[in-house]
């Protein structure tokens, strides 16, 4: 079980875009005569997550610092931005969510989601899809909190850890900017979570008969 310590829900800065990929990662057997047997070593694409955020103002940008000094180690609570989606109507305490449109997005059995409060984002939860159509989300468990059709955003949510070394530029003594890459924990994810304002490399490996290689491949997108 993979449970997030800390949620990072500042906006992207839209204007540079975001960075969502997919890694794939595949063993391969090669016989002395030359023939390949491939197997997969992810049972489903690792994820990752980069974008630009923006502070307009001290505390905003001392609130940021101030998460990244206490959680920078830990694991973390990423929305996948572009993924949003809106209630179509206001839900109670309850466990079945109408929205406007699933497809294309990147909600699915068994991960997680984010609701969150428009005019507060400290005030979100976070539960385990259990089933899923084009205009439905069936969540394990209940909603805690009453949600409205005109503050609420929903998004699925990675569990990951933010890359180390993170750069950070102040553009005034108020004003920064910052890039934040998170890539998924190997672990699965479930719990539900409520808040209320509170390719790459390749190894090779010989014997006398055959040979071992690890590959990984990634696709990349944009929004």
């Amino acid at each position: 079980m993979t449970v997030a310590f800390d949620y990072l829900l500042l906006r992207p800065d839209w204007s540079s875009g975001v960075a969502f990929r997919r890694r794939w990662k595949t063993g391969i057997l090669t016989s002395i005569t030359g023939k390949e047997k491939r197997a997969s070593l992810f049972t489903r694409a690792r994820r990752s997550i980069e974008y630009d955020l923006v502070f307009l103002d001290a505390a905003e940008l001392g609130y940021f610092k101030r998460k990244m000094f206490r959680s920078l180690h830990r694991i973390w609570g990423i929305p996948v931005w572009p993924d949003m989606v809106r209630l179509t109507a206001g839900v109670g305490i309850g466990n079945t969510l109408p929205v406007d449109s699933t497809d294309y997005r990147g909600y699915s059995v068994g991960t997680d989601i984010i609701l969150i409060d428009v005019d507060d984002p400290e005030t979100f939860e976070v539960h385990k899809v259990l089933t899923v159509t084009d205009t439905q989300i069936v969540i394990v468990g209940v909603t805690t909190n009453a949600w409205t059709v005109r503050l609420t955003e929903i998004y699925p949510l990675l569990r990951c850890r933010i890359q180390s070394g993170q750069q950070m530029t102040a553009l005034t003594d108020g004003v920064g900017r910052a890039r934040i890459e998170g890539t998924e924990t190997l672990a699965s994810t479930t719990s539900t979570t409520s808040s209320t304002a509170t390719s790459t490399s390749s190894s090779t490996s010989t014997s006398s008969s055959t040979s071992t290689s690890t590959s990984s491949s990634s696709s990349s997108t944009t929004a």
